[in-house]
């Protein structure tokens, strides 16, 4: 069973699926369609548009790129957003969350392979 998360948490978990996502400079429709798959599993009729809702993460991950850092630091600044604003039993979906999302092409390569350990030591999903 998945944990309720709310409009918030699931801007955040989908923003760090949506940064893996991108990291490889590779937007694949499968990862996206990953992405969208978590939304809708968590999505309420409270949180207005889904289709609105994954354009304005979109436009955060555009502001997140905007910011002069590297990507490891984008995503340890992701990581600890989520480390701070999950639960335990959260952050381990958010987690799994992310795996489906950087395996869904079929590939996993170093590079995505090394963002993910970097966030996983921060999150901490116990």
């Amino acid at each position: 069973m998945s944990e309720l998360l709310n409009k918030n948490e699931l801007r955040l978990v989908s923003l760090a699926g949506v940064l893996m996502l991108a990291a490889d400079q590779d937007f694949d429709k499968k990862e996206w369609k990953e992405c969208e798959a978590f939304v809708q599993s968590h999505w309420l009729d409270s949180y207005g548009d889904p289709k609105v809702f994954l354009k304005e993460v979109v436009a955060d991950l555009r502001d997140l790129f905007s910011k002069g850092v590297e990507l490891d630091a984008k995503v340890r600044m992701v990581a600890q957003e989520l480390h701070d604003n999950l639960r335990g039993p959260q952050r381990g979906e958010a987690l799994e969350f992310i795996q489906r999302v950087i395996k869904a092409d079929g590939r996993l390569d170093p590079h995505e392979d090394r963002l993910y350990k970097i966030l996983y030591l921060i999150v901490e999903p116990h």
